[in-house]
């Protein structure tokens, strides 16, 4: 059932993606094969709509199925003994999932906060999801989310994966993203469950010279009765399409057996290692199977390094000089820890005494500000004296797109070295929003949101 729904699930994006190009073209310009090609992927997509409407309605009646199954104790095809039965209410609780949802089955202790109750859940679930591949015992709550699992095609327990609850899956990510500071601060699109990816139409815009603004609109002084030459606007086609990003973490024998510490270290662990690489490329990423890096983005702007391998004053404000106007309301200075002494030391060189900058300040909270700006020290940044050691961006001009939460994250069980590996998954792509750095108005030196200075 779960794969005849996906066909047709696939087949519907399919459609839709080529209606939208037959779109794209003016009606007045289609030729009558088009416009009678566009004419039959309404009537297929229309078709395909009922036929996912009734596959839906059958899987949710296969779960309510599979709901009164569990309270007969049974082996099942894979060797799985189900243990405990299902409490009366069960069966309407599961059957208000969706094909890729989840019911909620594992939770924290009372007064627990929500933090520590999610990860109490996770060691929970994890420590069920070894018991059931080591004894080949399957918990109730684990039952209950494989009836799921298998109603949304997933992998089943025989085939070695299981499904993670919805929630903790989520919660993962979430705090993948509340920790970030780049992450936290970029431009995100969530996309749908049948995407994978986005195609968008953005200005062309790469000079503010007259005739260039909105990438060829103008404007014109005229004398009544006299009109103005005929402009318009141009654009260009931005696509992402998503990368899949997967994070390992390792559990031993002595960790399984105490399955809070194994939430709070493993819920760590998957955190810290998916952030890690995600706002690792957001500043390095090549953009092959990864998001662009701000670093490697055709925008970038680097600046001519006043001494070698040093960040001195006149690198600060030839960086700032060069940030555009707009950028600056949101920029932020990212800089590696190696690069903070020369910041600490920033001083103006007057006749006969060298003066401190006035636009160094520290706030209460202790974080350097540069022109009121704040500076964020990463280990993404490169080391003191290599493009990227310091870096002006606005974060906002950076676009991050990814899977809905509940469809991004999964589980899958299998051994190594005498250990447990869990593995969650996560689909994301992100790139520069400019394409180029842009030519001001006056002036010939391109300004862009994104600085840095040259090796």
């Amino acid at each position: 059932m779960a794969t005849r729904l996906n066909t047709a699930l696939d087949r519907r994006a399919e459609l839709k993606a080529e209606g939208l190009k037959l779109l794209d073209i003016a009606a007045s310009n289609r030729t009558d094969e088009q416009s009678a090609r566009l004419d039959a992927i309404d009537k297929d997509i229309q078709a395909l709509d009922g036929d996912i409407d009734r596959l839906r309605r059958m899987g949710d009646e296969e779960r309510a199925q599979a709901t009164s199954d569990f309270h007969q104790e049974r082996v099942s095809a894979g060797g799985i003994k189900t243990t405990g039965r299902w409490e009366s209410g069960d069966e309407e609780k599961l059957a208000k999932f969706a094909p890729n949802g989840a019911p909620i089955v594992y939770h924290g202790l009372p007064r627990m906060d929500a933090a520590t109750a999610m990860r109490y859940a996770f060691g929970r679930q994890l420590q069920d999801v070894y018991s059931a591949t080591t004894r080949h015992t399957l918990s109730e709550p684990l039952a209950q989310l494989q009836a799921a699992a298998q109603g949304a095609g997933e992998k089943i327990g025989s085939d070695g994966g299981f499904m993670v609850q919805t929630d903790l899956a989520a919660g993962i990510i979430q705090n993948v993203f509340s920790g970030g500071a780049l992450l936290n601060a970029v431009r995100q699109i969530n996309l749908g469950e049948n995407s994978n990816g986005i195609s968008m139409r953005a200005v062309d815009e790469t000079s503010r010279a007259t005739g260039s603004r909105w990438g060829g609109v103008r404007a014109y002084w005229v004398d009544e009765g006299t009109g103005p030459t005929a402009s318009k606007p141009t654009f260009r086609k931005l696509e992402m399409k998503l990368n899949k990003l997967a994070a390992l973490g390792y559990a031993t024998d002595e960790l399984l057996a105490d399955f809070v510490a194994m939430g709070d270290v493993m819920f760590q662990a998957f955190t810290e290692e998916v952030r890690f690489l995600v706002e690792d490329s957001i500043l390095n990423g090549t953009g092959a199977g990864m998001p662009l890096g701000i670093l490697r983005s055709p925008a970038l702007v680097s600046t001519t390094r006043t001494t070698s391998s040093r960040v001195k004053h006149a690198d600060v404000i030839n960086m700032w000089a060069r940030q555009h106007a707009r950028a600056k309301a949101n920029a932020v200075w990212l800089c590696n820890t190696d690069v903070n002494p020369d910041l600490d030391q920033l001083f103006f060189t007057g006749a006969t005494n060298d003066v401190p900058v006035r636009f160094v300040t520290y706030g209460e909270d202790g974080v350097m500000r540069i022109k009121g700006k704040p500076v964020i020290e990463t280990e993404y940044n490169a080391t003191l004296g290599t493009v990227g050691d310091l870096v002006l961006a606005d974060l906002t001009q950076y676009l991050f797109i990814q899977k809905l939460l509940q469809t991004a994250a999964s589980m899958h069980v299998a051994f190594a070295t005498d250990e447990m590996a869990f593995r969650v998954t996560w689909r994301v792509d992100g790139k520069p929003a400019w394409v180029s750095a842009l030519t001001p108005f006056k002036g010939s030196a391109t300004q862009s949101p994104f600085v840095a200075i040259a090796t």
